[in-house]
């Protein structure tokens, strides 16, 4: 595949998945830390440019910011159900909350929890993990595709070993979108770097609107069809990036790759 190296420029929109892309996936998604190192870079990049990095994350937003502290960075969360960029307050776009839910889908959710499977309880939607019990992950897609066939205002989103209920209109492909013509962003060149399904679809909204979209390997993107072997090559490249002048060139993505 073509690895050129990624140009940077003074319209760069550079929007970062968390989970899976700058920091490690955790059995539970409590027990993700991240180095005060990333932070410092993070902040380094958003001080640089205050509208050149976005954090686009299915996180609920004050998730987000807790594992972030002390810094406070624009951001897409929730898989786009909540929005804190320039030219907003952080706010919710009106998605529905998962509480009208929650009843019946702990009904059909309980006899698996008994089995191992673990329920995150978001504003806006409900993960259930199945990293420690994987022999649950196609009982529990199947229960969740059934249960959304009853409820048809939310839908099933997959990811690595999680399966999410959220809103039908909640995605960060369309948020990005969204993202791409509010004012103060509109024009600028999107580079967006992710891991999974979720990302999968806002890359290519991305590549649409003649952005860049950088693969993270890992359980949905195999190394062959990567350009960052794991998150800890996207660490060393934004790394890079922020260190480098405006003018400069950012790292080659192909030495991201592991021979």
């Amino acid at each position: 595949m073509d690895l050129r190296p990624l140009k940077t420029a003074r319209d760069d929109l550079l929007l970062l998945d968390l989970d899976g892309t700058v920091i490690d996936i955790a059995p539970l998604p409590g027990e993700v830390w991240v180095d005060g190192s990333l932070k410092s870079v993070l902040h380094e990049l958003f001080m640089r440019d205050p509208l050149g990095l976005v954090i686009v994350t299915g996180r609920s937003l004050s998730d987000a910011d807790r594992m972030l502290t002390p810094i406070r960075l624009p951001a897409i969360a929730s898989h786009g159900a909540e929005v804190r960029v320039a030219g907003t307050a952080a706010a919710s776009t009106g998605a529905l909350s998962i509480r009208y839910l929650k009843p019946a889908l702990e009904a059909v959710l309980n006899p698996f929890v008994t089995c191992g499977a673990i329920v995150e309880w978001k504003p806006y939607s409900s993960a259930v993990h199945v990293r420690t019990a994987p022999e649950l992950a196609g009982p529990v897609l199947e229960a969740l595709r059934a249960f959304v066939e009853r409820n048809r205002s939310y839908r099933v989103q997959p990811g690595p070993y999680v399966f999410e209920v959220l809103p039908a209109g909640v995605a960060k492909a369309t948020a990005v979108s969204r993202l791409m013509q509010h004012l103060p962003y509109a024009g600028r060149r999107p580079v967006f770097i992710g891991d999974d399904c979720a990302d999968h679809d806002a890359m290519r909204e991305v590549e649409r609107v003649g952005g860049t979209a950088l693969k993270v390997a890992g359980e949905y993107f195999p190394i062959s069809d990567s350009h960052f072997a794991s998150t800890a090559d996207v660490r060393a490249w934004l790394m890079s990036r922020a260190r480098e002048e405006t003018s400069g060139t950012a790292s080659d993505c192909s030495r991201c790759i592991s021979e």
